[in-house]
């Protein structure tokens, strides 16, 4: 199955571009601590020519911010805390979600329409409002002691768990609802006939048919928890915490340097300096369209695998139910001296 992956383009591209850019910015904490150079004036010839900040046509590829920082070191800086940390969010809200999902549907499948209904009211609710409501307290710095209520640990902790508390509902009755529909299949209800348990339904049928649109799930949980960095950043929350900008009176920064802080300070200054924005966006945006070439790989490759396997059993569960038709005028009657000799 994972051969397969990699022999589909759309996949191979997507994780290209996201292992070359965590290896990139991995190679830059880790062997030049993260260092951005600056530049405040920009000369050519002994000529001045730029103060900061500089555009993309005069400090290739992707110009400087407002204090001279070159922006593709900030990206380097941020991308791997960035992905990294979407990564994780992701992955512990589809292992939540399909403990609490595969748990309701087995144990109490009659709550089913209760916590259908809750999730469908959590579909209507913003979000990022909610996060933001919920994080304010915690990651913004207070602006007269110059200090935060947790540490920094603390901080990124209780940052991941609402990030998974808030996509909580949603995905688990998605899971329950797909693990019930799997449970009323034919091979399934053929199993049960014969005696199989809880256990052994996990682990034969239902995971192996459900593995593969987890993991359809968990590349579009990594695009929603990016957005939503995005939404909170454009809100002044940034990953790990938000102090005051040491440059700007009104300004923000993020302490651990990820895009969405890179985006908070510098939308403001879209009209005047329109590269500020958009370079982080632009990384936003390239991410997000890797990782929907992967989940588009992973349809491609790991559901018509699953198709293909749940038609067969399906097929298996049909001929072997199947009984032929027998008449008795079929049969033929022997005499007692045709059955000694036949059966002794």
């Amino acid at each position: 199955m994972v051969k397969n992956l990699f022999k589909n383009p759309l996949f191979v591209i997507g994780f290209s571009f996201i292992a070359i850019v965590m290896a990139a910015s991995a190679i830059h904490w880790i062997f030049f601590d993260a260092q951005v150079p600056t530049t405040n004036l920009l000369y050519k010839d002994g000529k001045l020519v730029s103060a900061s900040p500089h555009p993309p046509s005069l400090l290739p590829p992707f110009g400087s911010d407002r204090f001279g920082s070159d922006y593709l070191y900030l990206l380097l800086k941020g991308g791997i805390v960035t992905i990294g940390f979407a990564l994780a969010a992701a992955a512990l809200r589809m292992v939540v979600s399909t403990v609490v999902g595969l748990c309701y549907a087995f144990l109490f499948p009659r709550v089913s329409r209760l916590l259908t209904g809750i999730s469908e009211a959590f579909q209507y609710l913003p979000t990022a409002l909610i996060a933001y409501f919920i994080l304010r307290p915690v990651l913004m710095q207070d602006e007269f002691t110059r200090t935060f209520s947790a540490g920094f640990w603390e901080r990124i902790i209780f940052e991941l768990l609402i990030f998974v508390l808030i996509a909580l509902p949603m995905i688990a009755t998605l899971i329950g609802n797909e693990t019930s529909l799997i449970l009323k299949k034919e091979f399934v209800t053929g199993s049960k006939v014969i005696g199989a348990g809880r256990w052994h339904l996990l682990k034969t049928h239902v995971l192996p048919h459900l593995a593969p649109k987890l993991w359809v799930n968990f590349g579009q949980q990594v695009v929603q928890v990016l957005i939503l960095l995005v939404h909170l950043g454009l809100l002044n929350l940034f990953l790990g915490g938000t102090i005051p900008h040491h440059l700007m009176s009104n300004g923000f920064q993020s302490l651990t340097g990820d895009w969405a802080g890179l985006i908070g300070y510098s939308y403001k200054y879209f009209d005047v300096f329109p590269w500020l924005p958009l370079v982080p966006l632009g990384a936003f945006a390239l991410t997000i369209l890797a990782l929907n070439y992967m989940i588009e790989g992973m349809k491609q490759v790991l559901i018509k695998d699953t198709k293909v396997r749940t038609y067969r059993k399906n097929r298996f569960a049909q001929v072997t139910n199947q009984s032929p038709d027998v008449e008795i005028d079929q049969f033929e009657p022997i005499s007692q001296k045709e059955r000694t000799q036949i059966y002794g």
